[in-house]
Protein backbone atom coordinates (compact mmCIF):
# COMPACT_ATOMS: atom_id res chain seq x y z
CA UNK A 1 0.00 0.00 0.00
CA UNK A 2 1.71 3.20 -0.95
CA UNK A 3 1.26 6.15 1.58
CA UNK A 4 -0.62 9.20 0.14
CA UNK A 5 0.68 12.79 0.54
CA UNK A 6 -1.67 15.39 0.99
CA UNK A 7 -1.27 18.55 2.68
CA UNK A 8 -1.59 17.48 6.43
CA UNK A 9 -2.30 20.62 7.92
CA UNK A 10 -0.67 22.22 5.68
CA UNK A 11 -2.13 25.75 4.75
CA UNK A 12 -2.92 25.62 1.18
CA UNK A 13 -4.30 29.35 -0.12
CA UNK A 14 -6.35 30.31 -2.92
CA UNK A 15 -4.19 32.61 -5.48
CA UNK A 16 -5.88 35.97 -6.46
CA UNK A 17 -3.57 37.69 -8.21
CA UNK A 18 -6.33 38.90 -9.91
CA UNK A 19 -7.21 40.55 -6.66
CA UNK A 20 -4.22 41.87 -6.31
CA UNK A 21 -3.40 43.72 -10.00
CA UNK A 22 -0.72 41.69 -12.23
CA UNK A 23 1.86 43.66 -14.26
CA UNK A 24 3.59 42.38 -16.73
CA UNK A 25 7.41 43.71 -15.53
CA UNK A 26 9.75 45.74 -18.27
CA UNK A 27 13.44 44.08 -19.18
CA UNK A 28 15.40 41.14 -17.86
CA UNK A 29 14.06 40.21 -14.47
CA UNK A 30 17.20 38.59 -11.99
CA UNK A 31 15.78 35.62 -10.04
CA UNK A 32 17.72 34.12 -7.41
CA UNK A 33 17.27 30.82 -6.58
CA UNK A 34 17.75 30.79 -2.43
CA UNK A 35 18.31 27.43 -0.59
CA UNK A 36 19.70 24.24 0.63
CA UNK A 37 20.36 21.32 -1.62
CA UNK A 38 17.08 20.78 -2.70
CA UNK A 39 17.97 24.16 -4.87
CA UNK A 40 21.42 23.17 -5.15
CA UNK A 41 21.77 19.84 -6.30
CA UNK A 42 25.21 17.55 -6.47
CA UNK A 43 27.04 15.72 -8.93
CA UNK A 44 28.98 13.42 -6.35
CA UNK A 45 27.83 10.02 -7.75
CA UNK A 46 26.08 9.18 -11.50
CA UNK A 47 22.56 9.48 -9.70
CA UNK A 48 22.65 13.17 -8.38
CA UNK A 49 24.15 14.48 -11.62
CA UNK A 50 21.26 13.14 -13.62
CA UNK A 51 18.97 15.05 -11.56
CA UNK A 52 19.92 19.26 -12.45
CA UNK A 53 17.31 20.10 -9.58
CA UNK A 54 14.20 22.25 -10.32
CA UNK A 55 16.13 24.85 -11.65
CA UNK A 56 16.77 23.22 -15.08
CA UNK A 57 13.01 22.68 -15.26
CA UNK A 58 11.79 26.12 -14.06
CA UNK A 59 14.74 28.03 -16.96
CA UNK A 60 13.22 25.88 -19.97
CA UNK A 61 9.83 26.43 -18.82
CA UNK A 62 10.19 30.75 -18.58
CA UNK A 63 12.33 30.62 -21.67
CA UNK A 64 10.44 28.47 -23.73
CA UNK A 65 7.30 30.92 -22.89
CA UNK A 66 9.41 33.87 -23.99
CA UNK A 67 9.75 35.17 -20.26
CA UNK A 68 12.98 37.68 -20.08
CA UNK A 69 14.33 36.14 -16.65
CA UNK A 70 18.52 35.77 -15.15
CA UNK A 71 19.20 33.58 -12.81
CA UNK A 72 21.29 35.07 -10.23
CA UNK A 73 23.52 33.78 -7.02
CA UNK A 74 27.09 34.12 -6.18
CA UNK A 75 28.19 30.19 -8.17
CA UNK A 76 27.47 28.28 -10.87
CA UNK A 77 28.15 24.96 -8.75
CA UNK A 78 27.80 22.42 -8.91
CA UNK A 79 28.01 22.36 -12.88
CA UNK A 80 25.66 20.50 -14.43
CA UNK A 81 27.78 19.27 -17.69
CA UNK A 82 24.73 17.62 -19.54
CA UNK A 83 22.08 20.16 -19.68
CA UNK A 84 22.11 23.72 -20.91
CA UNK A 85 20.67 26.44 -18.68
CA UNK A 86 21.27 29.43 -16.22
CA UNK A 87 23.12 27.85 -13.27
CA UNK A 88 23.94 30.47 -11.69
CA UNK A 89 22.28 30.27 -7.91
CA UNK A 90 22.48 30.46 -3.88
CA UNK A 91 22.29 27.19 -3.07
CA UNK A 92 23.99 25.79 -0.82
CA UNK A 93 23.98 21.68 0.48
CA UNK A 94 23.13 20.58 3.85
CA UNK A 95 22.85 23.77 4.68
CA UNK A 96 20.26 24.75 7.63
CA UNK A 97 17.94 28.31 7.91
CA UNK A 98 20.84 29.07 10.53
CA UNK A 99 23.99 28.39 8.08
CA UNK A 100 22.18 30.66 5.38
CA UNK A 101 22.04 33.40 7.23
CA UNK A 102 25.74 32.95 9.48
CA UNK A 103 27.36 30.67 7.52
CA UNK A 104 29.57 27.26 8.66
CA UNK A 105 32.08 27.03 10.71
CA UNK A 106 34.32 25.62 8.30
CA UNK A 107 33.78 27.64 5.21
CA UNK A 108 36.70 26.70 2.99
CA UNK A 109 34.17 25.31 0.45
CA UNK A 110 31.75 27.62 0.72
CA UNK A 111 32.85 30.89 2.04
CA UNK A 112 30.48 33.64 3.40
CA UNK A 113 26.48 33.74 4.32
CA UNK A 114 23.88 35.21 2.63
CA UNK A 115 24.99 39.02 3.61
CA UNK A 116 27.98 38.55 2.21
CA UNK A 117 27.13 36.41 -1.12
CA UNK A 118 24.60 38.67 -2.47
CA UNK A 119 27.18 41.91 -2.51
CA UNK A 120 28.42 40.73 -6.09
CA UNK A 121 24.96 40.61 -7.84
CA UNK A 122 21.25 42.67 -8.22
CA UNK A 123 18.26 40.23 -8.03
CA UNK A 124 14.67 41.19 -8.37
CA UNK A 125 12.97 37.60 -7.19
CA UNK A 126 13.90 35.66 -4.44
CA UNK A 127 12.85 31.90 -4.59
CA UNK A 128 13.23 30.86 -0.54
CA UNK A 129 13.44 27.28 -0.25
CA UNK A 130 14.51 26.10 3.21
CA UNK A 131 14.50 24.18 6.32
CA UNK A 132 14.38 20.60 5.67
CA UNK A 133 17.70 20.28 7.13
CA UNK A 134 16.67 22.09 10.31
CA UNK A 135 13.72 19.11 10.07
CA UNK A 136 16.58 16.47 9.83
CA UNK A 137 18.16 18.22 12.41
CA UNK A 138 15.39 18.47 15.01
CA UNK A 139 16.15 22.68 15.08
CA UNK A 140 13.35 23.60 16.92
CA UNK A 141 10.55 25.19 14.36
CA UNK A 142 10.27 28.38 16.65
CA UNK A 143 14.54 28.75 16.31
CA UNK A 144 13.83 28.06 12.02
CA UNK A 145 11.18 31.01 12.20
CA UNK A 146 13.17 33.21 13.36
CA UNK A 147 15.78 32.85 11.13
CA UNK A 148 13.85 32.43 8.24
CA UNK A 149 12.52 36.31 9.00
CA UNK A 150 16.25 37.20 9.06
CA UNK A 151 16.75 36.33 5.50
CA UNK A 152 14.12 38.11 4.67
CA UNK A 153 15.06 41.04 6.24
CA UNK A 154 18.62 40.71 4.62
CA UNK A 155 17.30 40.18 1.65
CA UNK A 156 15.48 43.64 1.72
CA UNK A 157 18.65 45.34 2.92
CA UNK A 158 20.21 44.71 -0.23
CA UNK A 159 16.96 45.67 -2.64
CA UNK A 160 13.88 47.11 -0.05
CA UNK A 161 11.63 46.36 -3.13
CA UNK A 162 12.42 42.59 -3.35
CA UNK A 163 9.85 40.11 -4.38
CA UNK A 164 9.89 36.93 -1.93
CA UNK A 165 8.75 33.22 -3.35
CA UNK A 166 8.93 31.22 -0.47
CA UNK A 167 8.31 27.64 -0.52
CA UNK A 168 6.75 25.22 1.41
CA UNK A 169 8.68 22.04 2.18
CA UNK A 170 7.67 18.82 0.04
CA UNK A 171 6.87 15.72 2.00
CA UNK A 172 9.73 13.31 2.27
CA UNK A 173 9.22 8.94 2.44
CA UNK A 174 7.24 9.19 5.58
CA UNK A 175 5.02 11.70 7.96
CA UNK A 176 7.15 14.15 9.91
CA UNK A 177 5.12 16.22 12.75
CA UNK A 178 8.43 18.66 12.65
CA UNK A 179 8.12 19.26 8.34
CA UNK A 180 4.17 19.96 8.96
CA UNK A 181 4.93 22.33 11.43
CA UNK A 182 7.52 24.27 9.73
CA UNK A 183 5.41 24.35 7.03
CA UNK A 184 2.52 26.04 9.13
CA UNK A 185 4.65 28.72 10.64
CA UNK A 186 6.11 29.74 6.99
CA UNK A 187 1.95 31.22 5.80
CA UNK A 188 2.75 32.83 9.44
CA UNK A 189 5.74 34.10 8.61
CA UNK A 190 4.38 35.11 5.11
CA UNK A 191 1.43 37.03 6.55
CA UNK A 192 3.85 38.47 9.15
CA UNK A 193 6.96 39.95 6.70
CA UNK A 194 4.97 41.06 3.39
CA UNK A 195 4.28 44.44 2.84
CA UNK A 196 3.37 46.83 0.16
CA UNK A 197 6.30 47.04 -2.31
CA UNK A 198 7.89 43.85 -1.03
CA UNK A 199 5.45 41.01 -1.09
CA UNK A 200 6.14 37.52 0.32
CA UNK A 201 3.88 35.26 -1.44
CA UNK A 202 4.25 31.36 -0.36
CA UNK A 203 4.51 28.74 -3.22
CA UNK A 204 3.31 25.21 -1.95
CA UNK A 205 5.59 22.18 -2.95
CA UNK A 206 3.49 20.03 -0.27
CA UNK A 207 0.55 19.30 -1.94
CA UNK A 208 0.25 16.63 -4.84
CA UNK A 209 3.92 15.98 -3.64
CA UNK A 210 4.94 11.99 -3.23
CA UNK A 211 7.77 11.59 -0.67
CA UNK A 212 8.02 7.97 -1.96
CA UNK A 213 7.69 8.32 -5.93
CA UNK A 214 9.02 11.83 -6.27
CA UNK A 215 12.03 11.66 -4.38
CA UNK A 216 15.72 9.98 -4.18
CA UNK A 217 16.46 6.50 -2.79
CA UNK A 218 17.53 5.99 -0.32
CA UNK A 219 16.88 9.06 1.56
CA UNK A 220 13.75 10.30 -0.18
CA UNK A 221 14.63 13.55 0.74
CA UNK A 222 16.11 14.85 -3.04
CA UNK A 223 13.53 15.15 -5.40
CA UNK A 224 14.00 12.66 -8.55
CA UNK A 225 12.72 14.08 -12.15
CA UNK A 226 9.68 13.71 -11.29
CA UNK A 227 9.44 15.95 -8.11
CA UNK A 228 12.03 19.04 -9.50
CA UNK A 229 9.49 18.91 -11.91
CA UNK A 230 6.89 19.53 -10.05
CA UNK A 231 8.82 22.15 -7.70
CA UNK A 232 9.56 23.81 -11.16
CA UNK A 233 5.90 23.81 -12.32
CA UNK A 234 4.80 25.44 -8.58
CA UNK A 235 7.88 28.33 -9.05
CA UNK A 236 6.56 28.54 -12.83
CA UNK A 237 2.65 29.33 -11.62
CA UNK A 238 3.83 31.54 -9.17
CA UNK A 239 6.56 33.35 -11.50
CA UNK A 240 4.49 33.75 -14.44
CA UNK A 241 1.25 35.62 -12.79
CA UNK A 242 4.32 37.80 -10.91
CA UNK A 243 5.61 38.45 -14.46
CA UNK A 244 2.11 38.56 -16.65
CA UNK A 245 0.22 36.04 -18.34
CA UNK A 246 1.53 36.84 -21.33
CA UNK A 247 5.55 37.21 -21.66
CA UNK A 248 6.76 41.13 -20.81
CA UNK A 249 7.16 43.84 -23.47
CA UNK A 250 9.18 46.86 -23.30
CA UNK A 251 5.85 48.63 -21.41
CA UNK A 252 4.53 48.01 -18.35
CA UNK A 253 0.80 46.86 -18.32
CA UNK A 254 -1.90 46.17 -15.77
CA UNK A 255 -4.50 43.94 -15.89
CA UNK A 256 -7.96 45.45 -14.38
CA UNK A 257 -8.39 44.55 -10.78
CA UNK A 258 -11.36 41.87 -9.87
CA UNK A 259 -13.07 40.89 -6.92
CA UNK A 260 -14.59 37.67 -8.01
CA UNK A 261 -13.26 35.18 -6.01
CA UNK A 262 -12.17 31.26 -7.92
CA UNK A 263 -15.05 28.98 -8.86
CA UNK A 264 -14.63 26.52 -6.02
CA UNK A 265 -13.61 23.45 -8.15
CA UNK A 266 -10.15 25.19 -8.89
CA UNK A 267 -7.66 24.67 -6.17
CA UNK A 268 -4.40 26.81 -6.15
CA UNK A 269 -1.52 26.47 -3.74
CA UNK A 270 0.13 29.72 -3.60
CA UNK A 271 -0.72 31.85 -1.15
CA UNK A 272 -0.98 35.57 -0.96
CA UNK A 273 -1.97 38.37 1.35
CA UNK A 274 -5.21 40.26 1.08
CA UNK A 275 -4.90 43.59 -1.23
CA UNK A 276 -4.86 46.90 0.99
CA UNK A 277 -8.40 47.44 -0.21
CA UNK A 278 -10.09 44.52 0.30
CA UNK A 279 -13.82 44.49 1.46
CA UNK A 280 -16.00 43.23 3.41
CA UNK A 281 -18.24 41.78 0.23
CA UNK A 282 -14.99 39.81 -1.19
CA UNK A 283 -14.28 38.21 2.85
CA UNK A 284 -18.31 37.04 2.54
CA UNK A 285 -17.68 35.19 -0.95
CA UNK A 286 -14.85 33.37 0.46
CA UNK A 287 -16.75 32.59 3.24
CA UNK A 288 -20.11 31.22 1.46
CA UNK A 289 -17.73 29.13 -1.30
CA UNK A 290 -16.08 27.54 2.02
CA UNK A 291 -19.57 26.72 2.68
CA UNK A 292 -20.86 25.43 -0.37
CA UNK A 293 -17.22 23.48 -0.63
CA UNK A 294 -18.04 21.92 3.07
CA UNK A 295 -21.38 21.06 2.27
CA UNK A 296 -20.39 18.83 -0.86
CA UNK A 297 -17.75 17.11 1.29
CA UNK A 298 -20.73 16.54 3.84
CA UNK A 299 -22.47 14.91 1.18
CA UNK A 300 -20.06 12.76 -0.62
CA UNK A 301 -19.62 9.13 -0.35
CA UNK A 302 -16.05 8.92 -2.29
CA UNK A 303 -12.76 9.73 -0.37
CA UNK A 304 -11.40 10.84 -3.41
CA UNK A 305 -14.24 13.55 -3.36
CA UNK A 306 -14.38 14.16 -0.32
CA UNK A 307 -10.56 15.02 0.44
CA UNK A 308 -10.93 17.35 -3.28
CA UNK A 309 -13.83 18.90 -1.47
CA UNK A 310 -12.45 19.50 2.18
CA UNK A 311 -9.00 20.74 0.64
CA UNK A 312 -11.21 23.77 -1.52
CA UNK A 313 -13.14 24.38 1.83
CA UNK A 314 -9.96 24.90 3.83
CA UNK A 315 -8.60 27.17 0.86
CA UNK A 316 -12.22 29.17 0.74
CA UNK A 317 -12.09 29.74 4.43
CA UNK A 318 -8.46 30.60 4.86
CA UNK A 319 -9.15 33.22 2.13
CA UNK A 320 -12.42 34.28 4.10
CA UNK A 321 -9.64 34.74 7.39
CA UNK A 322 -7.28 36.58 5.47
CA UNK A 323 -9.77 38.94 3.75
CA UNK A 324 -11.76 39.45 6.94
CA UNK A 325 -8.65 40.44 8.93
CA UNK A 326 -7.79 42.76 6.48
CA UNK A 327 -11.08 44.73 6.06
CA UNK A 328 -11.78 48.15 7.75
CA UNK A 329 -14.94 48.19 7.90
CA UNK A 330 -17.06 49.65 11.35
CA UNK A 331 -20.44 49.01 10.23
CA UNK A 332 -19.61 44.89 9.13
CA UNK A 333 -17.55 44.64 12.45
CA UNK A 334 -19.33 42.08 14.05
CA UNK A 335 -19.69 40.07 10.37
CA UNK A 336 -16.20 40.65 10.16
CA UNK A 337 -15.33 38.95 13.47
CA UNK A 338 -18.04 35.84 12.83
CA UNK A 339 -16.27 35.23 9.58
CA UNK A 340 -13.02 35.45 11.13
CA UNK A 341 -14.43 32.90 14.28
CA UNK A 342 -16.28 30.13 12.09
CA UNK A 343 -13.41 30.37 9.31
CA UNK A 344 -10.96 29.45 11.86
CA UNK A 345 -13.26 26.73 13.23
CA UNK A 346 -13.56 25.32 9.66
CA UNK A 347 -9.94 25.20 9.13
CA UNK A 348 -9.31 23.02 12.09
CA UNK A 349 -11.95 20.82 10.95
CA UNK A 350 -11.03 20.27 7.35
CA UNK A 351 -7.62 19.39 8.72
CA UNK A 352 -8.86 17.24 11.41
CA UNK A 353 -11.16 15.10 8.69
CA UNK A 354 -8.24 14.98 5.92
CA UNK A 355 -5.33 14.41 8.94
CA UNK A 356 -7.86 11.33 10.61
CA UNK A 357 -8.06 9.60 6.19
CA UNK A 358 -4.32 9.93 6.07
CA UNK A 359 -4.20 9.02 9.75
CA UNK A 360 -6.42 5.75 8.56
CA UNK A 361 -4.09 5.08 5.45
CA UNK A 362 -0.43 4.92 6.89
CA UNK A 363 -2.51 2.46 9.56
CA UNK A 364 -3.63 0.59 7.39
CA UNK A 365 -0.25 -0.05 5.55
CA UNK A 366 0.95 -0.49 8.94
CA UNK A 367 -1.16 -4.14 9.52
CA UNK A 368 -0.57 -4.77 5.77
CA UNK A 369 3.03 -4.89 6.78
CA UNK A 370 2.45 -6.92 10.17
CA UNK A 371 0.64 -9.31 7.71
CA UNK A 372 3.63 -9.41 5.28
CA UNK A 373 6.04 -10.49 8.47
CA UNK A 374 7.98 -6.95 7.45
CA UNK A 375 7.94 -5.51 11.62
CA UNK A 376 10.64 -2.95 10.77
CA UNK A 377 8.48 -1.01 8.26
CA UNK A 378 5.46 -1.40 10.28
CA UNK A 379 6.73 0.12 13.97
CA UNK A 380 7.08 3.54 11.80
CA UNK A 381 3.88 3.07 10.07
CA UNK A 382 2.10 2.31 13.32
CA UNK A 383 3.44 4.59 15.55
CA UNK A 384 3.05 7.33 12.60
CA UNK A 385 -0.88 6.47 12.64
CA UNK A 386 -1.10 7.20 16.27
CA UNK A 387 1.03 10.35 15.92
CA UNK A 388 -1.30 11.58 13.19
CA UNK A 389 -4.80 10.21 14.79
CA UNK A 390 -3.71 12.26 18.04
CA UNK A 391 -3.14 15.65 16.17
CA UNK A 392 -6.69 15.00 14.39
CA UNK A 393 -8.16 14.98 17.43
CA UNK A 394 -6.42 18.70 18.92
CA UNK A 395 -7.77 19.52 15.93
CA UNK A 396 -11.20 18.41 16.27
CA UNK A 397 -11.10 20.07 19.97
CA UNK A 398 -9.56 23.22 18.83
CA UNK A 399 -12.49 23.24 16.46
CA UNK A 400 -15.42 22.76 19.08
CA UNK A 401 -13.60 25.89 21.09
CA UNK A 402 -13.93 28.01 18.57
CA UNK A 403 -17.13 27.66 17.50
CA UNK A 404 -18.02 27.68 21.12
CA UNK A 405 -16.68 31.26 21.31
CA UNK A 406 -18.68 32.63 18.38
CA UNK A 407 -21.04 35.46 18.39
CA UNK A 408 -24.21 35.85 16.33
CA UNK A 409 -25.00 39.10 18.18
CA UNK A 410 -25.65 42.02 16.01
CA UNK A 411 -25.00 39.97 12.34
CA UNK A 412 -26.47 39.42 9.03
CA UNK A 413 -26.03 35.70 9.41
CA UNK A 414 -28.84 34.97 12.42
CA UNK A 415 -28.82 33.31 15.53
CA UNK A 416 -26.68 30.40 15.18
CA UNK A 417 -26.81 29.03 18.74
CA UNK A 418 -28.76 25.91 18.03
CA UNK A 419 -26.40 25.15 15.30
CA UNK A 420 -23.52 25.59 17.92
CA UNK A 421 -25.20 23.16 20.35
CA UNK A 422 -26.15 20.57 17.48
CA UNK A 423 -22.59 20.19 16.21
CA UNK A 424 -20.86 20.05 19.06
CA UNK A 425 -21.55 16.93 20.41
CA UNK A 426 -20.83 15.58 17.41
CA UNK A 427 -17.00 16.79 16.61
CA UNK A 428 -16.59 15.82 20.52
CA UNK A 429 -17.41 12.25 19.51
CA UNK A 430 -15.13 12.56 16.52
CA UNK A 431 -12.37 13.83 19.03
CA UNK A 432 -12.96 11.02 21.32
CA UNK A 433 -12.72 8.03 18.39
CA UNK A 434 -9.73 10.04 17.50
CA UNK A 435 -8.40 9.74 20.64
CA UNK A 436 -9.34 5.90 20.74
CA UNK A 437 -8.01 5.35 17.52
CA UNK A 438 -4.82 6.74 18.67
CA UNK A 439 -4.36 4.79 21.38
CA UNK A 440 -5.64 1.22 19.05
CA UNK A 441 -3.10 2.27 16.83
CA UNK A 442 -0.28 2.26 19.64
CA UNK A 443 -1.21 -1.09 21.17
CA UNK A 444 -0.54 -2.58 17.51
CA UNK A 445 2.87 -0.36 17.45
CA UNK A 446 4.04 -1.88 20.59
CA UNK A 447 2.86 -5.41 18.83
CA UNK A 448 5.04 -4.62 15.84
CA UNK A 449 8.01 -3.98 18.64
CA UNK A 450 7.38 -7.26 19.88
CA UNK A 451 7.26 -9.12 16.64
CA UNK A 452 10.50 -7.52 15.87
CA UNK A 453 12.07 -8.23 18.95
CA UNK A 454 11.04 -12.01 17.92
CA UNK A 455 12.33 -11.91 14.95
CA UNK A 456 15.54 -10.81 16.23
CA UNK A 457 15.61 -13.30 18.50
CA UNK A 458 14.78 -11.42 21.69
CA UNK A 459 11.94 -12.94 23.34
CA UNK A 460 12.16 -10.76 26.90
CA UNK A 461 11.94 -7.58 24.42
CA UNK A 462 9.42 -9.54 22.93
CA UNK A 463 6.97 -10.06 26.31
CA UNK A 464 8.18 -6.54 27.16
CA UNK A 465 6.04 -4.81 24.60
CA UNK A 466 3.27 -7.63 24.38
CA UNK A 467 2.42 -6.22 28.08
CA UNK A 468 2.90 -2.49 26.98
CA UNK A 469 0.41 -3.73 23.88
CA UNK A 470 -1.96 -5.78 26.61
CA UNK A 471 -2.26 -2.76 29.21
CA UNK A 472 -3.09 -0.08 26.10
CA UNK A 473 -5.80 -2.67 24.78
CA UNK A 474 -7.17 -2.81 28.82
CA UNK A 475 -7.84 0.91 28.39
CA UNK A 476 -10.05 0.73 25.59
CA UNK A 477 -12.43 -2.45 26.82
CA UNK A 478 -15.19 -0.40 27.54
CA UNK A 479 -14.64 1.57 24.48
CA UNK A 480 -17.75 1.61 21.77
CA UNK A 481 -15.59 1.34 18.60
CA UNK A 482 -12.59 -0.70 19.71
CA UNK A 483 -13.65 -2.55 22.70
CA UNK A 484 -14.51 -6.02 21.12
CA UNK A 485 -11.24 -5.85 19.22
CA UNK A 486 -8.95 -4.53 22.34
CA UNK A 487 -10.11 -7.15 24.77
CA UNK A 488 -9.73 -9.50 21.86
CA UNK A 489 -6.08 -8.28 21.29
CA UNK A 490 -5.44 -8.66 24.88
CA UNK A 491 -6.56 -12.20 25.08
CA UNK A 492 -4.23 -13.35 22.35
CA UNK A 493 -1.27 -11.46 23.46
CA UNK A 494 -2.14 -12.83 26.94
CA UNK A 495 -1.60 -16.28 25.72
CA UNK A 496 1.21 -15.56 23.70
CA UNK A 497 3.15 -14.63 26.70
CA UNK A 498 1.87 -17.32 29.22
Amino acid sequence: MRKEHLGILCCIVLLTFSALGVMAVSGTVKVMPLGDSITKGGVSTAEEAKHPTYRYWLWNDLAENGYDVDFVGSWRMPNFTRFSFDQDNEGHGGYSSDEILHGVEDDRWEPGSLATWIRGYDYDVVLLLIGMNDVLRGVPTNESSTNIEKIITVLRQKNPAVTVFIGTLPPTSYYRQSLIDLNQEILRIADRTSRAGSPVIVVDHYYGYNGKEDNQAPDFVHPNESGEKKIAKNWYSALSRYLGDTPPTSTATTVPVTTTPAEPSIISTIAVIPPSGATYAQAREFYDAGSVAWSRAWGASDPVLIRKDLEQARIEYTNALNWAGAVNDPPNTANLALIRTISTAYIDLADAAVTMYDGANVYSMGRVQMNDGDYRKAVGSLEASSIIFSNSQVLFNRATTTLQSASFAGTEFGDGTAYTAGIVPVLNKKASYMGEFSTYATGWHRVSLAYLARSMGDETGFKNEAIQAMNLFAGLQSSDAFGADAVSNYYVLAGLIA
